[in-house]
């Protein structure tokens, strides 16, 4: 691993976030001081009642319809299915997040501190007849009262300002952010349907609640009485799983919860997974019934291991999982069995509650209607109540073994991409999910597998491999997260200041809708800048491996987001990996001193900065280095290379020192 001095070149991260800072603190200021001349200083919230008349359907359509802001084209790109667009926006579309028009932003416009925090009806509408006249901004792109400034007469348009400009007039600079290329109508609509495609296309699913504070136990009574209605077809055999290690106390319970099921045809396999507790003494009054079976390791293996001895050993035309920390309720299998045949599926999940046991007593519900996209984000589905074919391990292969942690998740992850789940709204299991015992999975693994996990459904690291590639073009990857401004200001500069052929790859994980729509605007122009928005925010190591896939250079180059590169910055980089697998710059502290000049491994295994502490400017600096490892804060790579070795390893989240990655490509490459 190389060294490159670029000291001056890169100013210290620490400096540069400091004075960010700084400027926070003078801007918060200067707003304070406008607002006592007067002036106007956006407000947080608005929490006064929505108090406008909104009017029958009909007469919100014709509002609508003369004001040239309802986009039917657009619309249907969201709900192709809809009879009326129009009514459809005004009756249900508008509760949805749907989108009128790609250039009015509802969430923006009820942000906006003249407008309500809570609307009652359309926000479109109420922009119509009350933020048209206030002059109120309805897109991030577009400041209303600018351009009313320069259009009086856009107020009694019926569209207010917005309407006016794109009826086909010329935006003045300011009224457009001073935003290149875009204060001709056409081009801010292009623009703007670009951006607004993106942030519809990666709302994600976070809002989705998968808990709730209360359950409808009358709809549930409903539902099961419904299932037993009719007969069962047939009563087909249920294999179920249930591993268990040094859990002697209370796998008894959780063995009784199965033989207490009101359906009789099931076999109950047991893995002891190297206990070294009472655990088979006390399986002993249970294997008496025949249904019972125990398979032993003889080592501790873990959960995915434990289970898939069990998956081997079943032979029921359907598989449940059961943990030696839980029980069923006793109707669990029978209405699984019920609502699969009624359905048709081959694979359904049912509800758990979670219930505190003493302390606060909280207690939640935890279901939600299936949604395979949802499940790619976050899993909302426990392991235990889920019922599927045994066929379907065919398809997607038994649990990964090489995951210490959520298991489950990426289990149902491969089940969801070859079947569609039921939903069956049911209490199936009650358990104490503020529970911190210290043999559980939960407190013992790596919270940052789950990583791991969302990193699978984002990156395809063999298309990647696969993906044609400029051999004279550097990637720069940025990730964005924090000050937009910051973002483009290095954008713009790494641009300006390359000697070769450059793109910029912006990870946006994740803006705020209103700044990710803007920095979208801004760089929309610029044909070697890409934005990249992700559905969640995700660690940094997670949404540059998503850049590196997304790059198009045979050169990857990774910056953090607020930098100031000077001219020349990729020459040295580059030339330096002619004979090393990665390359970083000096990296210095607030007060100029070194913060890393490469890393290396301690004694004890930590990871450690090189030459911590030592001047800026001392003269061994001053020339290109050889060292152990270099951080990843600031580095560059081979694509073929980083590719072959598939880039950040998501269980290192957010570290700026460690060597991982560029022992890896040593390790890879045969290079240092």
């Amino acid at each position: 691993m190389r060294l490159t001095s670029l000291v001056r070149r890169i100013p210290p991260i620490a400096r540069r976030d400091a004075q960010l800072k700084e400027l926070k603190r003078r801007n918060r200021t200067l707003q304070q001081e406008v607002a006592k001349l007067g002036g106007r200083v956006p407000r947080a919230s608005n929490p006064e009642p929505d108090e406008l008349d909104y009017g029958s359907t009909a007469a919100q359509a014709e509002l609508v319809r003369a004001s040239g802001l309802f986009d039917e084209a657009w619309y249907r790109e969201q709900v192709p299915g809809a009879a009326d667009a129009l009514e459809h926006y005004l009756t249900e579309g508008y509760r949805e997040g749907r989108s009128p028009h790609p250039c009015f932003d509802a969430d923006w416009y009820v942000e906006q501190p003249q407008t309500p925090d809570t609307l009652r009806g359309p926000a479109l509408v109420h922009y119509l007849r009350v933020g048209a006249r206030a002059r109120v901004s309805p897109h991030p792109g577009f400041r209303a009262d600018h351009y009313a400034k320069a259009h009086g007469e856009s107020v009694r348009h019926p569209g207010g300002p917005l309407g006016h400009f794109l009826a086909g007039h010329e935006a003045p600079p300011v009224a457009v952010r001073e935003l290149p290329g875009l204060t001709s109508p056409s081009a801010f609509l292009e623009a703007a349907r670009a951006a607004s495609r993106s942030i519809l296309a990666t709302r994600g699913y976070e809002h989705l609640p998968r808990e709730a504070p209360s359950f409808d136990t009358e709809a549930e009574a409903a539902f099961k009485a419904g299932l037993r209605a009719a007969p069962l077809a047939d009563e087909p055999l249920v294999s179920v799983i249930l591993p268990s290690k040094d859990r002697a106390t209370v796998l008894p319970t959780s063995i009784q919860s199965v033989l207490d099921q009101t359906y009789a045809r099931w076999e109950l396999v047991v893995v002891d997974d190297g206990s070294r507790d009472g655990t088979p003494e006390a399986l002993v009054p249970f294997l008496r019934d025949p249904r019972v079976r125990l398979v032993t390791h003889e080592t501790n293996r873990g959960v995915a291991a434990a289970r898939n001895t069990g998956l081997a050993a079943a032979t029921g035309d359907y598989v449940a999982f059961l943990d030696s920390d839980n029980t069923w309720e006793p109707d669990f299998l029978e209405l699984m069995v019920r609502f699969v045949q009624r359905e048709g599926l081959r694979a359904a999940y049912a509800m758990s509650g979670l219930e505190e046991q003493g302390g606060k007593e909280r207690r939640r519900f935890r279901g939600m209607p299936y949604s395979r996209e949802a499940l790619l984000e976050r899993n909302y589905i426990d392991c235990i109540v889920i019922l599927h074919e045994r066929s379907l391990l065919e398809e997607v292969g038994a649990f990964d073994e090489s995951l210490r942690r959520n298991v489950d998740w990426d289990y149902l992850i491969r089940l969801a991409r070859v079947t569609d789940f039921g939903f069956a709204p049911f209490i199936a299991t009650r358990y104490d999910l503020w529970e911190t015992g210290t043999d559980r999975i939960t407190t013992d693994e790596l919270a940052s597998y789950r990583y791991l996990i969302r990193q699978r459904s984002l990156v395809d690291w063999d298309a990647a491999r696969a993906a044609e590639r400029d051999p004279g073009l550097t990637s720069v990857v940025l990730v964005a997260n924090e000050e937009l401004a910051t973002v483009v200001t290095t954008v713009r500069r790494l641009l300006r200041t390359a000697e070769r052929e450059v793109e910029v790859v912006v990870v946006d994980s994740r803006l705020d809708a209103g700044d990710a729509t803007q920095l979208q605007l801004t760089l929309w122009s610029e044909p070697r800048v890409r934005v990249v928005r992700l559905s969640q925010e995700l660690p940094v190591e997670v949404a540059r491996n998503v850049g590196a896939c997304a790059a198009r250079g045979g050169v990857l180059v990774f910056l953090p987001e607020a930098l100031w590169p000077e001219s020349g910055w990729d020459t040295p980089l580059v030339d330096a990996l002619e004979e090393h697998s990665a390359v970083q710059p000096l990296v210095l502290a607030r007060e100029g001193t070194v913060w890393s000049a490469g890393a290396l491994r301690t004694r004890d295994g930590n990871a450690a900065p090189l030459l911590a502490g030592l001047a800026g400017d001392a003269p061994e600096l001053r020339r290109t280095r050889t060292v152990p490892a270099v951080t990843p804060l600031a580095v560059a790579v081979r694509t073929t290379d980083f590719l072959a070795v598939e880039g950040f390893d998501p269980l290192f989240v957010q570290d700026h020192v460690g060597p991982d990655l560029s022992v890896r490509l040593a390790r890879q490459t045969g290079r240092r």
